[in-house]
Protein backbone atom coordinates (compact mmCIF):
# COMPACT_ATOMS: atom_id res chain seq x y z
CA UNK A 1 0.00 0.00 0.00
CA UNK A 2 1.78 3.56 -0.92
CA UNK A 3 1.85 5.85 2.04
CA UNK A 4 -0.62 8.10 0.59
CA UNK A 5 -3.21 5.72 0.51
CA UNK A 6 -2.57 4.80 4.01
CA UNK A 7 -2.64 8.54 5.05
CA UNK A 8 -5.97 8.98 3.50
CA UNK A 9 -6.89 5.72 5.38
CA UNK A 10 -6.43 7.30 8.64
CA UNK A 11 -7.60 10.59 8.17
CA UNK A 12 -11.38 8.97 7.18
CA UNK A 13 -10.28 7.27 10.77
CA UNK A 14 -9.68 10.14 12.84
CA UNK A 15 -12.50 11.98 10.88
CA UNK A 16 -15.39 9.24 11.68
CA UNK A 17 -13.57 8.03 15.14
CA UNK A 18 -16.21 5.21 15.69
CA UNK A 19 -15.85 1.56 16.03
CA UNK A 20 -16.09 0.38 12.28
CA UNK A 21 -13.57 2.56 11.54
CA UNK A 22 -11.36 1.53 14.27
CA UNK A 23 -12.31 -1.98 14.26
CA UNK A 24 -11.19 -2.09 10.18
CA UNK A 25 -8.18 -0.03 10.21
CA UNK A 26 -6.57 -2.60 12.80
CA UNK A 27 -7.71 -5.63 10.64
CA UNK A 28 -10.35 -7.24 12.87
CA UNK A 29 -12.44 -6.68 9.61
CA UNK A 30 -13.58 -9.43 7.13
CA UNK A 31 -11.13 -11.16 4.80
CA UNK A 32 -12.01 -12.05 1.58
CA UNK A 33 -10.51 -15.16 -0.30
CA UNK A 34 -8.51 -14.15 -2.82
CA UNK A 35 -7.21 -17.45 -4.64
CA UNK A 36 -10.57 -18.76 -5.45
CA UNK A 37 -9.93 -20.20 -9.68
CA UNK A 38 -13.68 -18.82 -9.89
CA UNK A 39 -12.00 -15.46 -9.78
CA UNK A 40 -9.14 -15.74 -12.52
CA UNK A 41 -6.73 -17.45 -10.88
CA UNK A 42 -4.55 -19.67 -12.03
CA UNK A 43 -3.31 -22.75 -10.02
CA UNK A 44 0.80 -23.94 -10.52
CA UNK A 45 2.49 -27.00 -8.79
CA UNK A 46 5.55 -28.86 -9.12
CA UNK A 47 4.00 -31.97 -9.97
CA UNK A 48 0.44 -33.80 -9.42
CA UNK A 49 -0.30 -36.99 -9.13
CA UNK A 50 -2.17 -38.56 -12.16
CA UNK A 51 -4.92 -36.74 -13.57
CA UNK A 52 -7.27 -36.92 -10.55
CA UNK A 53 -5.25 -34.99 -7.99
CA UNK A 54 -4.27 -31.73 -9.85
CA UNK A 55 -2.95 -28.00 -8.64
CA UNK A 56 -6.44 -26.77 -9.32
CA UNK A 57 -7.95 -28.57 -6.88
CA UNK A 58 -6.31 -26.86 -4.09
CA UNK A 59 -7.74 -23.89 -5.23
CA UNK A 60 -11.78 -24.59 -5.58
CA UNK A 61 -13.33 -23.96 -2.84
CA UNK A 62 -13.96 -27.41 -1.37
CA UNK A 63 -12.89 -28.08 1.82
CA UNK A 64 -13.85 -31.14 2.19
CA UNK A 65 -11.39 -33.40 0.70
CA UNK A 66 -12.28 -36.77 2.14
CA UNK A 67 -15.64 -37.39 0.84
CA UNK A 68 -15.24 -35.52 -2.66
CA UNK A 69 -14.19 -36.61 -5.85
CA UNK A 70 -10.30 -36.50 -6.22
CA UNK A 71 -10.28 -34.01 -8.31
CA UNK A 72 -11.03 -31.25 -5.63
CA UNK A 73 -7.54 -31.61 -4.16
CA UNK A 74 -4.17 -31.37 -4.92
CA UNK A 75 -1.45 -34.44 -4.41
CA UNK A 76 2.38 -34.01 -5.61
CA UNK A 77 4.15 -36.89 -7.25
CA UNK A 78 5.43 -39.91 -5.00
CA UNK A 79 8.48 -39.86 -3.89
CA UNK A 80 8.80 -35.78 -4.25
CA UNK A 81 11.45 -33.52 -3.84
CA UNK A 82 11.15 -30.22 -2.50
CA UNK A 83 6.98 -29.94 -4.05
CA UNK A 84 5.30 -26.55 -3.75
CA UNK A 85 2.02 -25.68 -4.84
CA UNK A 86 1.07 -21.57 -5.92
CA UNK A 87 -1.72 -19.44 -7.20
CA UNK A 88 -1.44 -16.68 -9.80
CA UNK A 89 -3.02 -14.14 -8.13
CA UNK A 90 -4.07 -11.93 -11.68
CA UNK A 91 -2.56 -8.59 -9.72
CA UNK A 92 -0.91 -7.98 -6.64
CA UNK A 93 -2.94 -8.47 -3.56
CA UNK A 94 -2.18 -7.44 0.20
CA UNK A 95 -2.19 -10.88 2.08
CA UNK A 96 -3.34 -11.10 6.01
CA UNK A 97 -3.36 -14.55 6.30
CA UNK A 98 -3.29 -17.93 4.29
CA UNK A 99 -5.33 -21.26 5.35
CA UNK A 100 -4.09 -24.52 4.92
CA UNK A 101 -6.61 -27.39 4.95
CA UNK A 102 -4.42 -30.51 4.81
CA UNK A 103 -5.73 -33.98 2.89
CA UNK A 104 -3.77 -36.41 5.96
CA UNK A 105 -2.33 -36.29 8.86
CA UNK A 106 1.48 -34.41 8.87
CA UNK A 107 4.42 -36.18 10.43
CA UNK A 108 6.24 -34.01 12.43
CA UNK A 109 9.35 -33.48 9.86
CA UNK A 110 7.22 -31.97 7.56
CA UNK A 111 8.22 -28.29 7.47
CA UNK A 112 6.53 -25.80 4.91
CA UNK A 113 6.81 -22.52 3.93
CA UNK A 114 4.87 -19.48 2.37
CA UNK A 115 5.94 -17.36 -0.07
CA UNK A 116 4.22 -14.69 -1.60
CA UNK A 117 6.08 -11.80 -4.51
CA UNK A 118 5.82 -10.74 -7.43
CA UNK A 119 8.13 -13.50 -9.52
CA UNK A 120 5.84 -16.04 -11.14
CA UNK A 121 9.20 -18.18 -10.35
CA UNK A 122 7.36 -18.90 -7.18
CA UNK A 123 10.93 -20.57 -5.37
CA UNK A 124 12.27 -16.95 -6.14
CA UNK A 125 9.42 -15.08 -3.71
CA UNK A 126 10.26 -14.16 -0.43
CA UNK A 127 9.12 -15.71 2.77
CA UNK A 128 6.50 -14.80 4.79
CA UNK A 129 5.36 -17.89 6.86
CA UNK A 130 6.66 -21.37 7.96
CA UNK A 131 4.51 -24.25 9.49
CA UNK A 132 5.18 -27.40 11.08
CA UNK A 133 2.46 -29.89 12.13
CA UNK A 134 2.76 -32.79 14.07
CA UNK A 135 -1.13 -33.49 14.69
CA UNK A 136 -4.43 -34.13 12.99
CA UNK A 137 -5.97 -31.10 12.36
CA UNK A 138 -8.95 -29.72 10.13
CA UNK A 139 -7.10 -26.28 9.28
CA UNK A 140 -4.45 -23.90 10.27
CA UNK A 141 -4.29 -20.52 10.15
CA UNK A 142 -1.35 -18.58 9.13
CA UNK A 143 -0.30 -15.17 9.51
CA UNK A 144 1.31 -14.08 6.28
CA UNK A 145 1.07 -10.33 6.13
CA UNK A 146 2.64 -9.27 2.70
CA UNK A 147 1.32 -8.19 -1.08
CA UNK A 148 2.48 -10.01 -4.09
CA UNK A 149 0.98 -11.80 -7.16
CA UNK A 150 2.02 -15.25 -6.73
CA UNK A 151 1.29 -17.16 -3.66
CA UNK A 152 2.98 -20.33 -2.90
CA UNK A 153 3.58 -23.17 0.17
CA UNK A 154 6.40 -25.20 -0.46
CA UNK A 155 8.08 -28.54 1.31
CA UNK A 156 11.45 -27.51 3.25
CA UNK A 157 12.16 -31.18 3.19
CA UNK A 158 11.64 -34.51 0.43
CA UNK A 159 8.67 -35.95 0.49
CA UNK A 160 4.86 -35.64 -1.26
CA UNK A 161 2.66 -33.14 -0.64
CA UNK A 162 -1.11 -33.33 -0.56
CA UNK A 163 -3.30 -30.33 0.05
CA UNK A 164 -7.35 -30.12 0.18
CA UNK A 165 -7.59 -26.36 0.02
CA UNK A 166 -5.07 -23.73 0.49
CA UNK A 167 -7.06 -19.62 1.17
CA UNK A 168 -5.52 -16.80 0.95
CA UNK A 169 -6.88 -14.00 2.25
CA UNK A 170 -6.68 -10.15 1.56
CA UNK A 171 -8.09 -7.30 3.35
CA UNK A 172 -9.45 -4.23 1.25
CA UNK A 173 -9.36 -1.63 4.02
CA UNK A 174 -9.38 1.68 1.69
CA UNK A 175 -12.41 0.28 0.19
CA UNK A 176 -14.13 -0.62 3.67
CA UNK A 177 -14.14 2.85 4.61
CA UNK A 178 -15.32 5.46 1.46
Amino acid sequence: MQWHTLFYVLLLCLARVDAQCSAGFFGSGVSTNVALLNQGTTAYASSSYGTYYPATGAFDGTVDGSSSPYYVRWHSTIPGNYEWIGVDLGSSKSISSIRYYPWAVQSPTDIYTFRVGQSSTFTSNPSCASLSLNKDIVYTDVPCVATGRYVSMHRQNPGHMAVTELQVFSEDIVNRFL
